[in-house]
């Protein structure tokens, strides 16, 4: 039995997300040089053991079909990371050129105290002190901060909603307010569930079924049937948003302070979401 293929089809068909590679052992036929490229046209065969030595991964006296799925799946977030930005007055920070010679400010030192009435009116949302970290230099939580460097609160608030979360940025932007030296300024939050196992299966699965309803269509196309899943590769799971926290979980002992999280959306679902791709090998059948 001889398979034609098109020169439309060419060796290789890419479709959204999917790759197609499909050879068939035909009778003894002369085989190009294998100096050089052979072209195919709609009236011409092709020699399995010939399209084998293009595409490693099919076997001279096998047909089979390769495609990629691609899965993607979310739970709700166990948790949230969120911080706080604080940033000095520009008036401490950068020289006064309205005067000659320009004045140039001693930056202030900021210290963890400094920050200790925002920890407060954030307990009193109801999050827990034990919940709450604050950072103000590189030598967190002892030292300063140099005047370049922001001070920042991070906290840990599980079963997050957003009415929780704006609450504890509402009150930290309060006790700010009348500061002199600090005032509130970027807040970032991350999202993270406390296993992540379930989310990773339920990614693998999507994109094992979107491999098999890809593989059936062209199979179909070609007139041939998938046989056996003779190989499965890749597989690992990222974030869709560009949050580096989401999975593997994180606690808030091993999250980067000085890693900017996104910028917090009150808009945006609550939950952690992972994309996976998956390559898979099935037989062909006639």
């Amino acid at each position: 039995m001889k398979i034609w293929i098109s020169s439309v089809l060419s060796l290789s068909l890419v479709a959204t997300g999917s790759s197609f590679a499909y050879a068939a052992a035909t009778e003894a036929e002369a085989a190009p040089s294998t100096n050089e490229m052979p072209s195919f046209s709609l009236d011409e065969s092709l020699d399995g053991t010939l399209v084998a030595q293009y595409f490693p991964m099919i076997s001279g006296d096998q047909r089979n079909i390769t495609v990629i799925g691609t899965g993607t799946a979310s739970v709700p977030a166990d948790f949230a990371e969120v911080q706080m930005f604080f940033y000095i007055r520009d008036s401490l920070v950068y020289p006064d050129y309205s005067v000659e010679p320009p004045v140039y400010p001693t930056p202030p030192t900021i210290r963890r105290s400094d920050l200790q009435s925002v920890v407060d009116a954030i307990v009193a949302t109801g999050i827990p002190e034990s919940d709450i970290e604050v950072y103000v230099g590189s030598n967190s939580p002892v030292g300063y901060v140099d005047y370049y460097t922001s001070p920042r609160i991070q906290i840990r608030i599980n079963q997050p909603t957003h009415s929780r979360i704006q609450s504890a940025i509402d009150a930290a932007s309060d006790a700010i307010a009348d500061n002199e030296v600090l005032y509130l300024g970027q807040t970032g939050a991350y999202f993270g569930v406390n296993s992540c196992a379930g989310l990773e299966s339920e990614t693998h699965r999507e994109a094992l079924n979107a491999a098999q309803t890809k593989a059936e269509s062209l199979a179909s196309v070609a007139g041939l049937q998938l046989g056996e899943i003779l190989g499965i590769s890749g597989g690992d799971s990222y974030p869709v948003n560009y949050s580096p926290y989401s999975c593997p979980e994180q606690s808030a002992a091993y999250v980067d302070p000085y890693m900017t999280p996104p910028p917090y959306n009150p808009f945006t679902p609550l939950e952690v979401m992972l994309n996976t791709s998956v390559t898979v090998v099935y037989e062909l059948l006639d």
